[in-house]
């Protein structure tokens, strides 16, 4: 997690232990275009020549156009994915396009160019139509000390009870949505969850998943497109911080200015 603060005494610059396992931009569009999803991926792969060294194409490519009418989310969901030498994934879809980091977070430095370089290309391409909302999505796991499940509380400043009884370390499924002006955080916890990346032993812990939605219209967003996604990256890391109890925030090594 990159800058922000917690007040304006003691701003922070980063996390030294990042709890961030999975980030991605997205921008989808008002109306479907088939050909986006089979030409644009060419025109980004020219884009970052040498940095791709694989492009798949998903199942969701197979899919045919009957099935694809009848469930909307089918435009959403990728057909085409490009992988990066350093770690970033671009997907493509009919009427999504979307860039992010599966595994360790890069930092905000490294990801915001992409992003930048990314999005300049589907709108130079001429191909994409309008934007109906972007996003920035972030996925956080805090591990489990022990193998015993420890209680939400130590990790977050959430408080969930049924009538009389509080819930503490037992399973939980929590979503919310929350709204500062004009953007809407999907805010959702699951404890205790297992995470199992590549090549690493699975360990068991808590996640804490912030979807931060800006919906259109948009007009000239091509020339606005960056500040306005870091309004949004800044309302997630509000939200994100806002969360953390100070001493899962001391946990993860917050370097201030």
């Amino acid at each position: 997690m990159d800058s922000t603060s917690l007040s304006p005494v003691r701003p922070i610059l980063r996390l030294r232990k990042d709890p961030i396992v999975d980030s991605v931009c997205e921008a989808r569009f008002a109306a479907a275009s088939p050909s986006l999803s089979v030409v644009l991926p060419g025109i980004l792969a020219a884009e970052f020549k040498s940095e791709v060294h694989s492009i798949v194409q998903t199942g969701a490519a197979s899919f045919p156009e009957p099935i694809a009418q009848l469930d909307s989310s089918i435009a959403f969901t990728p057909k085409h994915r490009l992988f990066g030498t350093n770690g970033w994934v671009i997907n493509v879809a009919d009427r999504a396009v979307s860039v992010g980091f599966t595994g360790s977070y890069p930092g905000w430095e490294k990801f915001h160019p992409i992003i930048e370089r990314v999005f300049k290309t589907v709108f130079a391409s001429g191909m994409a139509p309008a934007v109906e909302r972007f996003s920035a999505k972030y996925v956080n796991f805090f591990e489990n000390a022990s193998n015993s499940a420890a209680s939400i509380s130590e990790v977050l400043r959430v408080a969930v009870a049924l009538g009389d009884q509080q819930v503490g370390s037992e399973p939980l499924l929590l979503r919310v949505e929350t709204k500062s002006d004009e953007i809407i955080s999907v805010v959702q916890v699951l404890h205790p969850a297992n995470l199992q990346q590549s090549g690493a032993t699975a360990r068991r812990g808590l996640v804490l998943d912030i979807d931060t939605v800006l919906n259109g219209p948009f007009p000239d967003l091509e020339s606005t497109f960056m500040s306005r996604i870091e309004e949004v990256r800044n309302e997630e890391k509000r939200v994100f911080f806002s969360l953390l109890t100070p001493a899962m925030l001391e946990k993860c090594e917050p370097e201030y200015e």
